[in-house]
């Protein structure tokens, strides 16, 4: 739990820590570099009025979604200098990053704020003055401060409730309809929400740095959600729309020496809002970096490098097309460009190559002015690649110099050479990178975090794709925008994939409102968000796929103009015909590109059998843009699709959805504690609940065991072995990395003790990637009688420049594999010369003796309910209860409603009276046998129960029990048993399937072996709404750790075993954990059968194999056992 203070304390740090970026200047690394003295800034001129600013973009203009917006371009920064260039853009994961370029100013920090919660609370004119609130001079002295970047959301008071207004979830439905029905405007359009629509009103004053003075300025918003309106000293500069890519306003004439003043209006919902319509929490405000930027008179305003290889990848050709763009008043000449290609610090050309600019017009305006294009061809011999597994990087400087060769601006972009095709191979058609077929292992995610709301930073961003790369996730899908600028660079650097998507979905909108269907009113906008997601991003080598948006057709439209998606599909051809497109509600793929709506097919959610279908009677290159919905507990079958990708080559692998949960950390002012919240606690009456609880990793950025499971299907290296010919097969899956870059070894465990390795050596495990080679494999000498698995670990054999916690490092195994090679034999039973006394009494039987150690143990059985209800060793207890018939667990995301009988069954038995047998020698008891039969009350069905006592304290426990069939109870999660634990109880060590959680259908990427793990420790705290969690599957044995000796379990057969530290029935009513009902005393389940995960949230059965085979029986068999 978390408390108030806690989240107050991470938002003071985050202050300090922008602050430090205003306050603290250049790095020492910068202080080098000198200043150029530039060219002075044009005079300040008033512009007239500008009539276009109605005040109403946001309600209800879908023709208007900017207004004085620069046109859209790359994410360059200028520096004075191509060194500071280069410093600064050497890494995406260094601290040197633009903001310490002095021509780049950040206005993030503290702002003041005042909040409406409706439009009509706006501020207007004072009564009787003639100022409005945007004014220098109106007074701010009571409004709150807010920080920038955040959400209006995710502002709390002191005693945890939201300051302002809380967040919603909902999914398809739109938000506002919580609180008012959809209005039409004039041409039949939908038109904002007003009746609760929050506006914030943020304001600050700025002093340009010196690296500003004298220079043409512009404002950049990197995101504000959804519309916003910003003034600078009182005046009007623009409007914009699409809260996800920038918007940028030149504010060269506006600005005054001395002090300014900035102010933006910021709508929680515009007309622009029903096509933001996406899956995630509803949040708004200036959530992302605002800043000034300082250029010359010349600028290096766009830059678009695109690259070709040669058949045989020997070759890579480049075309650099440059827009140059003349700020000033007077026409300008001379000026030169000059571009250098920089590998690891060396220089590719021998001399920079020099491109003289034609002389540069003055633009009346820089709106709608791209400026003047140059462009540059060269050929580089033997390039460096760039692909996931080895994503080498260039670094392309450019350098402007005026007539009189001074240095005038720099900017450095980062390039990779590869090439993403779809051919024909195999009779069917794939994706090739760099020749090779391409397999997505991708996720999809959205921006979030528990208090940062989508005000993601470099932490968080950079923490987030390192934790791909240790689960050997290849790919993302910008789950559905494009996601912060810097997310680019970093996966350029780490080698992921990008799947950048526009910020385009509807849903319900264009299910039942037809927007945008094929409505030509919205092809402007639509087609806006997709040139400023296109133009941001075009330069990295990541971007393999541009996604038209999500889940915005629900019908198919002619191919025409009147079609938005038509539109934007052919300008993404015409304008970047390098990389593929795709869109998942329009598969439509004819002869040639122009005449195709997407370049590779996609879906979301299919099943193995409709996937084997597809693959069937489609020859198209296909991947899922989502599958295996990860809410809660899941992440089923993933082994089961894979193996289905590797069967079908034009199905190449899918999307995970998603990659975190979503949550918003929320206060209990009764407690002053936080929790995570969702949907249903945020007072919305329109709400889906938990459904944002969807991630392989947790709220707190912590992996979850379904990434452990992830990392294991999708590792690069796969293995089989031939137990007849003990011969191993070893695949190499990697698209560039031979598999000697790695250490690998084979490790011998002898009933799940490590007693034998063998490390391969460099001849043995030389195998480039997509080859395959066999090896002999001698099992050393072992035990007769034991189990022996072989374990081969490929490892890590230096630091990778992404390395965490998690993975990465010298020795952190990337990819694993296990075989039994020898099955265990169960010890032969052996009955002790050891004697029992049996005091007996009506319901309770007393079992002492001594153990073969020379201990004390007690146990006492009551007869009657076939129950032990305490195992001691000397003065340690062990067992308090069980065994009993269990059915039922805390329901999943993925479960049905189990039925009152199965949540009940096995609570009440009746057993018919037992039998007894004594085996007795000179007068002493030396075993003792009870045996009953009963009914299990709920199920009318059988059950037999057998438990034997040996005179050295050893137990063997047998229980069979009937399931009755699912049209009489409906499904049920479990046949197995229970026994309780005693509460001193804190640690058990086990032999089977872990070390994290894990299911029937989720046990591939968890190891067997020897495990140790806390008792309070199974249950997973981390799920958003509680449920079934901290489940072991093949399990062999298990001891119980007391604290001066230890009990023993060992299975005739393999059993799933968990502990319950939690009333199961609480926890499946229960909102959060902290309203449920904590146990006694620990509750062991041993279960012969357990139904699956699952992967469908919304009521899809597991597969069949992974059902309960209910109208049979079950039977559990141990025994227990005094110490280790």
């Amino acid at each position: 739990m978390i408390t108030i203070s806690e989240v107050f304390m991470k938002k003071i740090i985050l202050g300090l820590v922008i602050s430090g970026l205003i306050l603290g200047g250049c790095s020492s690394k910068m202080d080098q570099f000198v200043e150029p003295q530039g060219t002075p800034r044009p005079s300040i001129e008033p512009l007239p009025t500008d009539a276009s600013f109605a005040g109403e973009e946001w309600y209800d203009q879908m023709e208007v979604w900017q207004l004085h917006r620069e046109p859209a371009r790359a994410a360059l920064m200028p520096y004075p200098s191509s060194q500071q260039a280069l410093l600064a853009e050497a890494s995406a994961l260094d601290e040197i990053t633009a903001a310490s370029s002095s021509r780049i100013q950040s206005l993030n920090g503290r702002w003041a704020f005042y909040y409406a919660a409706k439009p009509t609370d706006r501020l207007k004119n004072l009564a009787g003055y003639d100022a409005q609130w945007y004014w220098e001079d109106w007074d701010t002295a009571d409004w709150d401060q807010i920080d920038v970047p955040s959400n209006i959301q995710t502002q709390w008071k002191e005693d945890g409730s939201f300051r302002y207004e809380p967040p919603i979830y909902i999914n398809q439905i739109y938000p506002w309809l919580n609180y008012e029905a959809i209005q039409y405007g004039a041409q039949g359009q939908p038109v904002a929400a007003t009746a609760v629509n929050s506006v914030g009103h943020y304001k600050r004053e700025f002093t340009l740095d010196e690296g500003l003075q004298n220079k043409h300025v512009f404002l950049r918003f990197e995101g504000v959600e959804s519309a916003f309106y910003v003034y600078i000293n009182g005046q009007p500069i623009g409007y914009s729309e699409d809260s996800y890519t920038p918007a940028e306003f030149n504010i060269t004439p506006y600005l005054k020496e001395g002090v300014n003043t900035i102010a933006v209006e910021v709508y929680r919902w515009s007309d622009g809002s029903y096509f933001e319509n996406q899956d995630f929490i509803r949040l708004s405000g200036i959530f992302r970096d605002v800043t000034l930027i300082g250029r010359e008179a010349v600028e290096i305003r766009d830059l678009f490098v695109q690259s070709d290889l040669a058949e045989d990848y020997t070759q890579a050709q480049v075309q650099v097309d440059v827009d140059l763009r003349n700020l000033s008043q007077q026409p300008q000449t001379g000026w030169t460009l000059e571009m250098e290609l920089v590998d690891q610090g060396r220089a590719v050309f021998d001399q920079p190559l020099n491109l003289e600019s034609p002389e540069l017009p003055v633009l009346e305006t820089t709106e709608n002015q791209t400026g003047t294009s140059l462009s540059a061809h060269f050929t580089i011999d033997q390039p460096k690649l760039w692909t996931p597994d080895q994503p080498h990087l260039y670094s392309l400087v450019l350098t402007l110099k005026n007539a009189a060769g001074e240095v005038m601006e720099s900017v450095c972009q980062r390039i990779g050479l590869r090439k993403i095709e779809v051919q024909t191979a195999d009779g069917v058609q794939q994706m090739f990178l760099n020749g090779k077929p391409l397999m997505i292992k991708g996720v999809n995610r959205h921006e979030t975090d528990p208090v940062k709301g989508r005000a993601l930073g470099a932490q968080e961003i950079i923490t987030d794709l390192k934790l791909m790369k240790a689960y050997n996730i290849n790919a993302f899908r910008t789950s559905h925008y494009p996601n912060h600028p810097l997310t680019c660079d970093v996966a350029d650097e780490l080698g992921l994939i990008v799947v950048d998507e526009a910020n385009i979905e509807s849903h319900i909108g264009e299910k039942e409102l037809g927007v945008p269907g094929n409505n030509p009113l919205y092809n402007g906008l639509i087609l806006d968000r997709t040139v400023s997601m296109v133009e941001r991003d075009k330069n990295h080598a990541s971007v393999l796929f541009w996604s038209l948006g999500n889940e915005a057709t629900y019908h198919e439209y002619e191919m025409n103009e009147n079609y938005p998606f038509y539109n934007t599909s052919m300008w993404i051809l015409q304008r970047d015909p390098k990389r593929l497109r795709v869109y998942e509600r329009d598969n439509r793929i004819g002869d040639t590109r122009e005449t195709s709506m997407v370049d590779v097919t996609s879906s979301q959610y299919w099943t193995l059998d409709q996937l084997k279908d597809y693959a069937k009677k489609n020859k198209h290159a296909f991947f899922q843009s989502e599958y295996i919905h990860a809410m809660g507990n899941g992440v089923a079958n993933l082994a089961e699709y894979f193996a289905l990708f590797k069967t079908y080559p034009q199905l190449q692998g899918g999307f995970i959805w998603d990659f975190i949960d979503q949550t918003i950390l929320t206060g209990d002012p009764a407690t002053g504690q936080f929790y995570y919240g969702y949907g249903s606690d945020w007072g919305t009456p329109l709400n889906d609940g938990d459904f944002c609880g969807n991630g392989l990793v947790n709220a707190d950025r912590t992996p979850s065991a379904e990434l452990e499971e992830v990392k294991k299907v999708q590792q690069d290296v796969s293995f089989t072995y031939d137990s007849q010919k003990r011969r191993l097969t070893m695949t190499n899956e990697f698209l560039a990395t031979d598999l000697n870059a790695f250490a690998v070894e084979l490790n011998f465990y002898q009933n799940g003790t490590l007693f034998h390795t063998v490390a391969l050596s460099e001849a043995e495990k030389a195998l480039p990637p997509g080859a395959a080679k066999t090896i002999d494999v001698a099992l050393p000498d072992s035990d007769s009688d034991a189990e022996v698995i072989l374990e081969i670990d490929v490892k890590y054999s230096q630091d990778q420049s992404w390395a965490n916690a998690y993975g990465g490092k010298q020795g952190d195994i990337l990819a694993f594999e296990q075989f039994v090679l020898q099955e265990g034999k169960p010890a032969a039973a052996v009955s002790p010369d050891l004697s029992l006394t049996v005091t007996e009494q009506e319901d309770k039987w007393t079992i002492q003796g001594r153990t073969e150690q020379n201990q004390d143990f007690e146990m006492i059985l009551n007869p009657a309910k076939m129950e032990i209800e305490a195992y001691r060793l000397g003065d340690q207890t062990f067992l308090t209860g069980g065994p009993q018939p269990s059915f039922y667990r805390a329901e999943t995301s993925g479960d049905p409603q189990f039925s009152e009988a199965v949540r009940q069954a096995g609570k009440a038995v009746e057993y018919k009276s037992p039998s007894i047998q004594r085996k007795e020698e000179n007068g002493e008891v030396k075993q003792l046998t009870i045996k009953a039969s009963g009914t299990i009350n709920e199920f009318n069905t059988g059950l037999e129960t057998e438990i034997t006592i040996q005179g050295n304290g050893q137990v063997a426990v047998t229980m069979t029990m009937k399931v009755p069939s699912k049209e009489k109870v409906g499904p049920v999660a479990r046949a197995g048993l229970t026994l309780n634990l005693d509460a001193s109880l804190t640690e058990i060590r086990y032999n089977g399937r872990g070390p994290e959680e894990n299911y029937i259908d989720r046990h591939t990427g968890s190891r067997l072996g020897q495990w140790k793990a806390k008792i309070h420790d199974f249950y997973n705290d981390q799920l958003l709404k509680p449920q079934d969690s901290g489940n072991r599957t093949e399990v062999r044995s298990l001891t119980l750790n007391g604290e001066k000796n230890a009990l023993t379990l060992t299975f005739d057969e393999p059993v799933g075993m968990n502990i319950m530290t939690w009333d199961e029935l609480s926890l499946a009513s229960a909102a959060h954990l902290k309203d449920a009902q904590k146990l006694d005393q620990p509750l062991l389940h041993l279960d012969a059968a357990q139904r699956g995960l699952g992967n469908g949230s919304w009521g899809a059965e597991p597969l069949k194999e992974y059902q309960i085979k209910q109208n049979q029986t079950y039977t559990v068999s141990f025994q227990i056992k005094p110490g280790q």
